[in-house]
């Protein structure tokens, strides 16, 4: 790691923490983001096309109990009003359907709205006749439709539309399900991610930390080494960083101080030389001089 300067590694670990900082943030943001559109898939339009088809349930059955109701007067007035009633509630019917068709995207429910629309046009049709039949009098035929006949077909025409309104309710039920194991994914990824990024930061940070300490620790024990007249010690210089480069110059001076010191060590002997020679020579001119006044 002490290959590169010091600021380089404190900006590459700095950088990996802003990366997985900007990861975590990106994973949140995109599973916010597809859970709200989830949410709001379930709620506004899984709710309401429930509520459509439940409604129309409800129409249904209205209509049902005001048809078998009729069935069993005879009074002009009383039927005028009850057909009446029948024909609002077939009116209300058609525009929950004309929504519901607006509404509605998924393949299979497409088909299944279509079957219903389609036991509806037979359920209709024969109640029509039966109604019909009892205009013309035909109280015999009328029964025998409103007894036999329309029951099947409205049962029919019921077990459709509570076959959409099952359909409905299943696919609300997995998109709730898909968005909780959605939520837990992103949830196990950003534990995931956060936990990567907490290892290796604190490994970053051990790693430069020590890069950083033991080469000054080691420069320091250098120094102190030199201040105490100890020029003997050697030092292994490491990498291409500052403390390397701190550590090469302690090397240097420490090199250079030996030099200074052999060379002053030298130039004392060869002083210490020079005067004991020159000392002997004195010694050598006394004695001469003693021999030459002795002889005169």
């Amino acid at each position: 790691m002490n290959r590169f300067k010091i600021g380089t590694r404190l900006t590459l670990g700095f950088g990996l923490m802003l990366v997985f900082m900007a990861i975590l943030m990106a994973v949140s943001l995109m599973r916010m983001n597809a859970g709200a559109q989830a949410t709001s898939e379930i709620t506004e339009r899984g709710v309401a096309v429930e509520r459509l088809v439940s409604r129309w349930l409800s129409v249904m059955h209205e209509n049902s109990i005001q048809m078998q109701i009729l069935g069993l007067l005879y009074d002009p007035g009383l039927r005028k009003e009850f057909e009446t009633a029948i024909e609002k509630g077939s009116a209300e019917s058609t525009k929950i359907q004309k929504e519901l068709q607006l509404m509605l995207s998924d393949p299979e429910a497409l088909a299944l709205f279509q079957d219903t629309q389609r036991k509806r046009a037979a359920f209709g049709k024969a109640n029509d006749e039966a109604l019909q039949a009892q205009r013309d009098g035909d109280f015999v035929r009328a029964d025998n439709m409103l007894q036999k006949t329309v029951p099947g077909l409205r049962a029919e025409y019921e077990k459709s539309v509570r076959a959409l309104l099952a359909f409905q309710q299943k696919n609300m039920n997995e998109a709730a399900a898909q968005l909780d194991a959605d939520n837990q994914l992103a949830i196990k990824i950003v534990f995931g991610v956060g936990v990567v990024a907490l290892i290796l930061g604190v490994l970053f940070a051990f790693g430069i930390t020590r890069s950083i300490v033991r080469p000054l620790q080691t420069a320091v024990g250098y120094a102190k080494a030199i201040s105490n007249r100890d020029l003997t010690r050697q030092v292994e210089v490491r990498g291409k960083d500052e403390t390397a480069e701190l550590l090469q110059a302690l090397r240097m001076m420490n090199q250079n101080l030996v030099g200074v010191i052999s060379k002053v060590q030298s130039g004392s002997e060869s002083i210490a030389t020079a005067s004991g020679e020159i000392a002997s020579g004195n010694t050598d001119l006394s004695s001469r001089t003693e021999e030459q006044a002795s002889s005169l």
